[in-house]
């Protein structure tokens, strides 16, 4: 066997280990003994193409090393699932490139994230069981199952999402979150000139709160749209910095209802041809919770810390917010419910004379505030228990 063919064919392999752990798993031991191993099967005849090539020679070798046998005893292992799970985001990435972007992605998915194309951990484990449970010879079969099974789920049907959101999704509801984020921001700074750090976080993590509770208790006009879901954020958004603005001196000219979120808008041209556009690179794709944010980064541990919190299915919500359910629900009931202090204080204690009501919305108020501070420290230690 020639260098230039061994090579080749050294180099198909490892890409196939790379991805499905072959070797870790027990099909072969010695990728260079198993290139020897193909013989004279190895060889590429007059009239065959390169890929054409390819494909004969893997055939061969995974009949040789009985890759069928192999498949049935270890498609259910860990490592050889990531591998299926990679191979399905790469080919949703060229789906995604060549794709015209849907109002789903325009309207509610993160900058350079996507969420029609997007593989959840359920779209996985269904893609794999409905399609992936039978007899297969080798991993081309599996390629070609794959592609089959793609273009029959995707992209995920706007109506299919918004569903999913109803339901409470914690996958697509941490998407439409980290949307959100830059919006109020841009927002904030622009209605009422704020920037600072803890004014526009308590907004956006309102804004969040409302806006789950608007769609998973179906507030908004039915069928519900991604378009809907983003123009409700929007005045919400311009209610809290109304709001901000009471704070603000008098004299300040500024008129809120010239203020818009152009909702229509042509989308960058370019955006699929860059690199950060591609599914793999999406940190919301990483399958460990935690993986992806940046622990010393301040911002980004309270804005992770929101998606965990205003989402039950989250699987660090329940950890989060153990032994602080009363604040939490304090939390919850004035953000979520819109009631105020003074009310709150009022269905807990009755009507008290002023200076005790003064006294006791203060406190419930400074309450919220420490829960805030306390549910950060605790996100933190569980992103570090995670890890470990």
């Amino acid at each position: 066997m020639s260098e230039k063919i061994s090579g080749d064919i050294l180099e198909w392999l490892t890409k196939e280990d790379e991805r499905f752990s072959l070797r870790k798993l027990g099909l072969y031991t010695d990728i260079n003994k198993a290139v020897e191993d193909l013989g004279s099967s190895a060889y590429r005849e007059a009239d065959e193409s390169y890929s054409e090539w390819k494909q004969r020679v893997l055939a061969h070798f995974y009949e040789q090393t009985g890759f069928s046998s192999f498949y049935s005893q270890n498609r259910g292992e860990k490592l050889f699932k990531r591998g299926i799970r990679s191979l399905l985001k790469a080919k949703l990435s060229d789906m995604f490139h060549h794709s015209e972007q849907t109002d789903t992605d325009k309207y509610i998915a993160p900058d350079h994230d996507t969420i029609s194309y997007s593989l959840s951990e359920e779209n996985f484990e269904r893609i794999s069981e409905e399609h992936l449970s039978g007899e297969i010879q080798d991993t081309l079969e599996i390629s070609s199952i794959c592609n089959s099974a793609l273009k029959q789920n995707y992209p995920l049907a706007e109506e299919y999402v918004i569903d999913h959101l109803q339901t409470n999704d914690s996958f697509y509801w941490e998407k439409v979150y980290l949307r959100l984020k830059p919006m109020v921001e841009g927002f904030s700074y622009q209605m009422s000139g704020s920037n600072a750090q803890d004014q526009t976080y308590d907004i956006w993590s309102d804004t969040c709160m409302i806006i789950n509770t608007a769609v998973t208790e179906k507030r908004l006009s039915q069928p519900c749209h991604a378009k809907d879901i983003i123009s409700y954020a929007v005045g919400i958004i311009k209610n809290k910095n109304r709001e901000l603005l009471k704070g603000i001196k008098k004299g300040r000219n500024i008129s809120l209802d010239q203020v818009s979120y152009k909702v229509e808008y042509s989308p960058d041209e370019n955006f699929f041809n860059r690199e950060e556009a591609a599914p793999q690179n999406f940190s919301s794709q990483n399958p460990t919770v935690t993986n992806y944010i940046d622990i010393t980064d301040e911002v980004d541990i309270r804005n992770h810390m929101v998606l965990a919190l205003y989402n039950e299915k989250h699987p660090l919500h329940q950890a989060l917010i153990s032994g602080y359910e009363e604040a939490v629900g304090l939390l919850f009931e004035h953000y979520i419910d819109g009631v105020s202090y003074d009310d709150i204080v009022i269905k807990r204690m009755g009507h008290l004379p002023e200076k005790e009501m003064i006294k006791n919305v203060a406190r419930v108020r400074q309450e919220v505030k420490r829960v805030k501070e306390r549910l950060i420290k605790r996100f933190i230690k569980l992103i570090k228990n995670d890890r470990r």
